[in-house]
């Protein structure tokens, strides 16, 4: 099943993109079952850094959607070009810290 949409945001986080004025959104759906019955996904786009498209990330319940879909997107992001040259960055600029979980090996130095 492909996610196009996320049906309802539950979490929003904005970090900020240095020498841009667009804001950077991150948008987290609420959990939600499969059609199938057995397994929920969890919805999540990230707009302002040029690809808005929804990825999801899937669980057998609704904590473990959720999870793996934040770790799927810290990845994501502390692996992009932006945050590796600190242009992207959370509270302050400098900080490298996204404040996202990642999975256990996923090294996150720039």
């Amino acid at each position: 099943m492909k996610v196009d949409h996320i049906n309802k945001v539950m979490l929003v986080r904005q970090p900020r993109l240095s020498e841009s004025r667009a804001p950077v959104v991150i948008q987290v759906g609420c959990p939600e079952k499969r059609p199938n019955g057995h397994d929920y996904y969890c919805a999540y786009r990230v707009l302002g850094l040029g690809n808005d498209r929804v990825r999801s990330a899937s669980g057998v319940d609704q904590m473990q959607a959720l999870l793996l879909a934040l770790r799927k997107m810290g990845a994501e992001l502390y692996s992009c070009g932006e945050y590796k040259t600190g242009k992207l960055y959370w509270l302050e600029m400098g900080n490298k810290d996204l404040g996202l979980p990642t999975p256990e090996n996923f090294d996150i130095s720039r």
